[in-house]
């Protein structure tokens, strides 16, 4: 069994319109109906990979965004609005979101891979080199700046002032805890296959690097509650036992890929632990 093929850029420039246009009207409803006091730019600046802590911290000052630009527009024209007709509009649209932007997300390229045993959560697959670009990351909870630093190299910050598409899915390695991740964390971007085959452009952040994922097995378990750090540890644990009942050999350390945007509803969330097993 194969992944999806990529999709193209048409597909993925539709997606990432109809994207910006529910975050925006779902950002403009928020705001109006709880009477939200917070500065706009604060509250459409807070970061998709952000931890909690860090979501308390200022940002520091900058250009509005395309997102940020949106709100402010959604927020006039629904202002207009009688609030019975906001409230009625309000529920169904988040339903809808709930639903649509999940799906949305699942437009993005991820590596093809043929699969090799399933079982429930559980699937064994057969990937080819997979490469990627990485920052390094000082644990879990403290995520946000290596996100940034990836999205300003697929933005453009490389050698070649190149922008790269964005991919699935996000893998952060370096242990469960933040004490582990600190001691060789890193997070990293799967650089898409036209990309590679051209020969990806070069990071020109600190500490950066590109790389592959040598062709490889890669025993995987899907999980939920991604945040919690007890959960993080309990699919680790799960799927080394897991391995071992499979007559399966790891190589190196564990890592997990996050396949969709932090806001996503758990129920439709694609949260996975990968361990690399001898072929």
């Amino acid at each position: 069994m194969k992944a999806d093929p990529p999709q193209s850029g048409r597909a993925k420039e539709i997606t990432k319109s109809n994207i910006l246009e529910l975050s925006a009207n779902l950002g403009a409803f928020s705001m109006l109906c709880a009477d939200e006091t917070r500065p706009l730019v604060r509250a459409a600046s807070f970061h998709p990979w952000a931890s909690r802590e860090d979501a308390n911290t200022p940002s520091p000052r900058h250009e509005p965004s395309i997102l940020q630009t949106s709100l402010v527009e959604k927020q006039a024209e629904w202002a207009t609005l009688p609030t019975m007709k906001i409230s009625r509009i309000l529920i169904p649209a988040v339903v809808m979101a709930a639903v649509a932007i999940p799906m949305l997300s699942r437009a993005v390229e991820e590596p093809p891979f043929k699969s090799i045993k399933k079982e429930g959560n559980f699937e064994l697959r057969e990937y080819a080199s997979i490469p990627i670009a990485s920052a390094p990351m000082e644990g879990m909870g403290k995520r946000d700046k290596s996100f940034n630093n990836l999205f300003k190299y697929i933005s453009g910050a490389n050698d070649g002032n190149q922008k790269i598409p964005m991919t699935a899915p996000v893998l952060m390695e370096g242990g469960p805890t933040d004490a582990q991740a600190a001691e060789k964390g890193r997070m990293s971007f799967i650089i898409p296959a036209a990309v590679a085959q051209a020969g990806a452009p070069k990071p020109t952040g600190e500490g950066m690097t590109t790389g592959a994922i040598e062709a490889s097995h890669i025993a995987t378990l899907r999980f939920k509650g991604w945040t919690s750090e007890e959960n993080r540890k309990k699919a680790q644990d799960e799927l080394a036992a897991l391995i071992k009942a499979n007559n399966l050999k790891p190589v190196g350390k564990p890592f997990f890929a996050f396949f969709d945007p932090p806001w996503t509803l758990e129920m439709f969330r694609r949260n996975e632990v990968w361990q690399r097993v001898e072929k």
